[in-house]
């Protein structure tokens, strides 16, 4: 489960960032504080802290650095983008303006999040390495002899490998429904008996050998990632 503070001494803007974070990724915990001193105090590690650069008595640029060992990101939340300049450091990939509107905000943050907690497999390809992002891919295929990652609507030949190699990068979001054969489990639109269909419409069937087991582990990590 994703992890995210907000520090902010506004009501207003702290329930406003919240409902934009809950709207961006559900699977989330987020934790609200007045203050950089009641977010020491709690000793609560996160993935991401948006942090208020302008607080009653704090100055969220300055005081950042005591921040670090409780976050691993820090996103700094601002009313004005003059101080901007002054904000990038260590541990800080962004900034969000609160005069933007909630659409900018989600914007902003959506490709801030997703960018630092995407998970990739590097593969080597026709055109060398690659990293491939795991939400990307639907399926993984061994095909006379031959690995194709499939896409959306495309696929990658993939060399120098093999399927158990790949799944020990991607085993978090793959499950195995053939011995040739992989799917994301996040890109499963209906799991009916040994017919599974993905949400490019795209159709793949369970042998009987691994069709209670591919089940299972489909309910294991959707249960996972409520």
């Amino acid at each position: 489960m994703l992890k995210i503070a907000v520090i902010d001494n506004s009501i207003f803007d702290t329930n406003r960032i919240i409902q934009i974070l809950k709207q961006i990724q559900s699977n989330t915990e987020i934790q609200s504080y007045n203050s950089i001193t009641s977010f020491l105090t709690s000793k609560n590690n996160c993935d991401f802290l948006l942090l208020d650069i302008e607080l009653d008595k704090e100055d969220g640029i300055y005081e950042s650095s005591e921040c670090r060992s409780l976050t691993k990101y820090i996103i700094y939340v601002s009313a004005i983008s003059d101080r901007m300049q002054e904000a990038f450091a260590q541990n800080v990939i962004g900034y969000i303006l609160k005069s933007d509107d909630d659409n900018t905000i989600q914007n902003v943050l959506t490709k801030l999040i997703h960018q630092y907690t995407e998970k990739y497999i590097c593969v080597k390809t026709m055109h060398g390495l690659q990293n491939i992002p795991l939400s990307s891919i639907y399926k993984i295929t061994r095909e006379n002899r031959k690995i194709f990652v499939y896409l959306h609507s495309s696929s990658i030949r993939i060399f120098d490998t093999n399927l158990k190699s790949i799944y020990e990068q991607s085993k978090d979001s793959m499950i195995w429904i053939d011995r040739s054969i992989m799917v994301n489990y996040r890109h499963i639109s209906e799991f009916n008996d040994s017919k599974i269909t993905l949400d490019n419409q795209s159709i793949e069937y369970v042998s009987i050998r691994r069709k209670q087991i591919a089940f299972h582990e489909y309910l294991q990590k959707i249960f996972q990632n409520i």
